[in-house]
C-alpha cells in the first residue's frame, strides 16, 4: 500500500507534528501508569494490608511497570518509523530493525 494513499493524522511531511504527537501519547500513556504504580507503593507501605492483598498489589505494580516498559518501546519504535520514512541513515534503519526484533519478542 502506498503511504500516501493511506490516512496518517500526521502527513509525511510533518515529522515535528508527529513528533509533538507522539510526546503527547507518551505523556498521556505514561502519567496513569505512574499514578498506578505510586498508588500501589503506597498500600504495600499499609501494615494492616496483609498477605494475600500484599500479592495483589504486587502483581498491580509489577504489571504497570511492564506496561509502562512495552509503551516506551513501542513509542520508541514508532519514533524509528517516522525517521525512517524521513531519509534515516543505514545506521538508523538498522536501529529500527533492532527494535523491531525486541518490540516481536
Amino acid at each position: 500500500m502506498n503511504m500516501q494513499q493511506h490516512h496518517f493524522p500526521f502527513r509525511c511531511g510533518s515529522q515535528q507534528a508527529f513528533g509533538s504527537y507522539l510526546h503527547q501519547l507518551s505523556h498521556d500513556m505514561r502519567t496513569p501508569l505512574n499514578h498506578i504504580g505510586g498508588f500501589a507503593e503506597l498500600l504495600l507501605l499499609d501494615e494492616e494490608l496483609g498477605s494475600i492483598n500484599g500479592q495483589y498489589v504486587e502483581a498491580i505494580l509489577e504489571g504497570s511497570e511492564a506496561l509502562k516498559t512495552a509503551v516506551v518501546e513501542h513509542l520508541q519504535f514508532m519514533e524509528a518509523v517516522m525517521a525512517a520514512i524521513h531519509g534515516a541513515t543505514r545506521v538508523e534503519l538498522q536501529k529500527l530493525s533492532e527494535l523491531q526484533i525486541r518490540s516481536a519478542a
